[in-house]
């Protein structure tokens, strides 16, 4: 039986998209690992990475904008608890610790806008600056509990877990500024 032109190139077409999403599939541990290359925390990295489904096939400018996707998730949901906590909480310090949290939550939270916009053009080392000024201000944060002598920062743990997936888009964006 002859095939019909048209439907030999619909089959070639076909063959040739399927080979190419097997490997998209094949080579992205390897793209996480290199995105990663530069992270502090490596494995930590690829499981940030390899836990949203978008990474699947997606080339290493879009792992940067998935780092910092989640990032700026991480930077809202922190917002959202501090402005619970602050209705809730009854002590002073904690209380003015909470409110300076909040004011820089929202820089934070701005600082991760223009991080996006950045990463669309291509500009990484502006990415790079808003990103590490946005962990500057979570530590701000942070130190405010202490200046305060507040035992414990209620929202320490989230604020690690901010700081960890600034650095591993600081980390990511690192490796396309380098080039790869």
């Amino acid at each position: 039986m002859k095939m019909k032109p048209i439907s030999g190139l619909f089959f070639v077409l076909l063959l040739t998209l399927w080979g190419h999403q097997i490997l998209a599939a094949q080579t992205n541990p390897t793209l996480i690992i290199q995105a990663c290359s530069l992270a502090l925390q490596k494995d930590q990295c690829k499981r940030i990475l390899e836990s949203d489904p978008e990474s699947k096939g997606a080339d290493i400018h879009g792992l940067a904008k998935i780092a910092l996707k989640q990032a700026s998730t991480s930077a809202t949901n922190l917002s959202k608890q501090i402005k619970q906590l602050l209705n809730k909480e009854s002590d002073r310090k904690v209380k003015q610790s909470l409110n300076d949290c909040s004011d820089n939550y929202e820089d934070i939270i701005d600082k991760l806008k223009d991080s996006m916009a950045a990463i669309d053009t291509t500009s990484y080392n502006d990415v790079n600056t808003w990103v590490t000024a946005a962990m500057s201000n979570a530590e701000s944060c942070e130190q405010g509990f202490k200046d305060q002598n507040v035992q414990k920062s209620p929202i320490i743990q989230m604020n690690a877990n901010f700081h960890q997936l600034c650095s591993v888009s600081l980390a990511i964006t690192n490796v396309l500024a380098g080039g790869i």
